[in-house]
């Protein structure tokens, strides 16, 4: 396996995108900040587990934040905001009516967005920026997998946004 010295340079070259990642899904930047130090510390302390046969190092660095964060929200038990997540993945859906102001599509989105499971929003922020291969050796499933738990995960997404929608005509 790398070495450390090896490991402290992937660190240095995967470190902004997987702590730009760690922004967009946690929307706090001192979360991100000591996820990302985690999954260093982490990292560090588990190299010898690596295995370079399985995947890439930058994935494994993201099956460790993304592991990390998970563990997070389950103790916390706490709300995160989906506001930059859901525009990111939804930007302008076909489904909003034009007549629909700009602050009220931001806020049914968010509604929308929170409403799906942990694992749907993750899912739906990693097929932003990563290929499908990737999110299958992250999440160590199948590619075929991974293509049916973003269709299943946009489809709940785009359900319950018209549900939101549907409920703020009739207000």
């Amino acid at each position: 396996m790398e070495t450390r010295q090896e490991l402290q340079n992937w660190f240095k070259v995967y470190h902004q995108d997987l702590f730009h990642f760690l922004i967009k899904l946690t929307n706090d930047r001192c979360v991100s900040e000591d996820i990302l130090q985690e999954t260093y510390v982490k990292a560090y302390l588990k190299l010898h587990l690596f295995d370079s046969n399985r995947g890439s190092i930058k994935n494994w660095l993201y099956r460790i934040a993304i592991n990390l964060y998970r563990d997070l929200v389950r103790a916390k038990n706490r709300e995160i905001s989906a506001l930059q997540k859901v525009a990111m993945v939804y930007n302008d859906r076909d489904s909003y009516s034009n007549e629909v102001p700009e602050k009220k599509k931001t806020e049914m989105m968010k509604r929308a967005f929170a409403s799906i499971g942990e694992e749907k929003k993750t899912l739906l922020l990693l097929s932003v920026r990563h290929s499908l291969e990737d999110m299958a050796e992250i999440f160590e499933i199948p590619v075929g997998t991974v293509k049916s738990r973003i269709h299943y995960a946009r489809r709940e997404l785009n359900s319950r946004l018209e549900q939101i929608q549907r409920s703020n005509y009739h207000e």
